[in-house]
């Protein structure tokens, strides 16, 4: 049990389990990546067909990449539009193709969010127009091709709006912008949208001087919801609005979103990372406490990927065949998160991706639904920020002292009762750490219990690849090197009954015989893999 700043009552653990909505999301542009040219028929059959008949109610549509768009837009211009044959020549093929599918559409009077919305409505979805925010490609360069080809007129035409520095991002406070942003809210709402999604995770900060701003910002999503109301009072019904923001600090960038809660400006509130390689236990309790209260439905995002490396191809690795790779976000991962927002009592799940994945990956439907989820394998991590790398630096006594880190790790998955239901369930560690020599050792208890041993020169105790972890933080050119990531990788085999629902403690004590070695030990990752079978 706790309380929220307010006061109000909430529990995590005890949160009532029940199948959730499911809000999903296009970001708008890399549905438009085929060779042309694309059919409104297929935009539908691929992008919004298969949302009807399961847990998602919501297609959230993205508008665009930020300041230039994929739909017919008078206020911006559309993708690719104005640019010379030079300047197109600076992009990807792919996003040739996004221009000539996009323009081909709305030339042939079949706007894709038009058709969209109303495809969308005669499947029994609402469609939520998502704009986001503050998506601004630095710096400004005319040989900088997302400068080129993502960023609009009215950045380029307005430095005055600037945020100042070398930065790109346009301030909130200069009403020139609020307006533009209203405007193509208001085309949006006319192209047949049954509300708007804000999304204020895309890309902070909004404001040169935060303090001041929050006041603007909220009169901002005033004149929103006035927008919307003046829509709905045209068509009989409440048009939405949702609103996605950083779960951890969106009150210090400007964002007020408990007032925004209180005064019944928004529908949905999406609480998500600020940078998805920092958090993965996304902390939403004191938004759905007050979501209790308001009557604001909370929907927290589930990320597509870990976000460690950015995975975009740049139209230079058309030619040298460079691709990069991430940390993958297993199967597993997306029903640990899940669970735990089960667990805190959400209204529904918000997935983002950024292409086609609701058809290729049909277990992101079962994501809704608790019995899917309870018993499904997990794949945790302990947040990166702000525990990870965690460093050892031994002492320079003889014999040398051990040295001890304590990390959490929430759980969303019951052990016990899963065995008293009959399941069998396995735990294994996962750690990504610097070699581990002969005389040095690892010992790991969970919540007191242990402990667990990983140790060097022991037969299995080689970690998997050669050398050191990379820091994710200082990655470098190992992008192109495939399972980077994988350095000094150790599984740990221990009894998943020393792990409980909730908060865990995970204490790693390192025995070091070399304190004078001039790289000190370190684990950059810590994983915990549950698997379970049964029931017998």
């Amino acid at each position: 049990f706790g309380l929220t700043g307010d006061g109000f009552l909430y529990t995590w653990e005890h949160a009532p389990l029940r199948t959730l909505p499911i809000a999903y999301r296009h970001d708008g542009f890399s549905l438009f990546f085929e060779e042309p040219p694309m059919t409104w028929e297929s935009l539908l059959e691929g992008y919004v067909a298969p949302l009807a008949g399961t847990n998602a109610t919501i297609s959230v549509w993205g508008l665009g990449p930020g300041s230039v768009f994929c739909y017919d837009t008078k206020v911006g211009e559309v993708f690719g539009e104005g640019l010379s044959q030079e300047q197109l020549g600076m992009l990807r093929e792919g996003d040739r193709w996004v221009h000539e599918n996009v323009m081909g559409l709305i030339r042939s009077g079949n706007d894709p969010l038009r058709v969209a919305a109303e495809r969308g409505r005669e499947l029994g979805l609402k469609t939520l127009a998502r704009l986001e925010m503050n998506h601004e490609y630095g710096p400004a360069s005319e040989d900088n091709w997302l400068w080129v080809g993502l960023v609009g007129r009215f950045n380029k035409e307005h430095p005055e709006y600037r945020i100042g520095g070398r930065s790109v991002l346009l301030d909130f406070k200069h009403k020139q912008l609020r307006d533009f942003k209203l405007a193509i809210f208001r085309e949006a709402l006319e192209a047949g949208s049954d509300g708007i999604s804000a999304d204020f995770a895309v890309y902070p900060p909004f404001f040169a001087e935060p303090a001041a701003g929050t006041p603007i910002m909220t009169g901002f999503i005033r004149d929103v919801r006035a927008l919307l109301d003046e829509f709905g009072a045209q068509q009989g019904r409440r048009l939405e609005l949702m609103v996605r923001v950083p779960a951890r600090n969106a009150n210090e960038l400007g964002l007020d979103w408990q007032t925004w809660m209180r005064e019944g400006l928004i529908d949905y509130i999406v609480p998500t990372h600020y940078r998805p390689n920092e958090t993965f236990d996304i902390r939403v309790e004191e938004f759905v406490a007050l979501g209790r209260k308001t009557g604001v439905m909370v929907y927290p995002c589930i990320w597509q990927v870990l976000g460690f490396v950015s995975t975009d191809q740049h139209p230079e690795d058309e030619k040298t065949g460079n691709r990069r790779y991430d940390k993958p976000k297993t199967e597993e991962m997306f029903f640990a998160q899940a669970l735990l927002f089960h667990r805190a009592g959400a209204d529904g799940l918000q997935l983002g991706f950024s292409e086609d994945q609701w058809r290729k990956r049909p277990y992101l439907n079962d994501l809704a639904e608790p019995e899917k989820v309870l018993y499904a394998n997990k794949h945790y991590m302990v947040d990166v920020l702000p525990h990870c790398p965690i460093t050892f630096e031994a002492s320079g006594g003889r014999p040398p002292t051990p040295v001890e880190r304590t990390v959490p790790l929430r759980l969303g998955d019951d052990v016990a009762e899963a065995r008293a239901r009959g399941y069998r369930v396995e735990a294994e560690l996962v750690l990504y750490a610097t070699p581990l020599h002969e005389g040095e050792r690892v010992e790991i208890f969970v919540n007191g219990q242990g402990p667990a041993v990983v140790a060097g020169a022991e037969p299995g105790a080689e970690a998997e690849g050669d050398g050191a972890p990379v820091d994710p933080r200082r990655i470098g050119d190992k992008i192109f090197e495939k399972e980077w990531w994988r350095r000094g990788e150790r599984h740990v085999q221990m009894d998943a009954g020393w792990w409980r629902l909730g908060e865990n403690e995970i204490r790693l004590v390192y025995r070091g015989a070399q304190a004078d070695a001039a790289v000190p030990f370190s684990i950059t990752w810590v994983d915990l893999l549950l698997r379970y079978q049964g029931p017998r």
